[in-house]
């Protein structure tokens, strides 16, 4: 009797220590796997985030950059135009008024050389009569 009790107490004990030895591992299984889920998710997020942050600044780099770009663009094709219309407005006005002079002068040659070619006409016509009374 004795003996099956010791041998009751020997098994009660080796299945205790058992099942112990294997809910410890189950828990220190289940315990690792929770962690490493979690310590996962918390680095997928983290790392998303840095991304998120990164592409972020590089899309506003990258925007900045052609922005500037294009304004730099704009105000070079304006600055040529309006450079452009100017030189074009004063060489315009240079030549009008070049234009103008040279057709002052044509018409004051004009009248001068009319005006002596009546002065000559009178003259002649002053000694004809001269000559017609000798």
């Amino acid at each position: 009797m004795e003996q099956i009790t010791e041998q009751t107490k020997e098994q009660t004990k080796e299945q205790t220590t058992q099942q112990t030895t294997e809910q410890t591992k189950e828990q220190t299984t289940q315990q690792t796997t929770e962690q490493t889920k979690e310590q996962t998710k918390e680095q997928t997020t983290q790392q998303t985030k840095e991304q998120t942050k990164e592409q972020t600044t590089q899309q506003t780099t990258e925007q900045t950059k052609e922005q500037t770009t294009q304004q730099t663009t704009e105000q070079t094709t304006q600055q040529t135009k309006e450079q452009t219309t100017l030189q074009t407005t004063e060489q315009t006005t240079l030549q009008t008024t070049e234009q103008t002079t040279l057709q002052t002068t044509e018409q004051t040659i004009v009248q001068t050389t009319v005006q002596q070619t009546t002065v000559l006409l009178n003259i002649y016509a002053a000694c004809q009569e001269l000559l017609d009374c000798l």
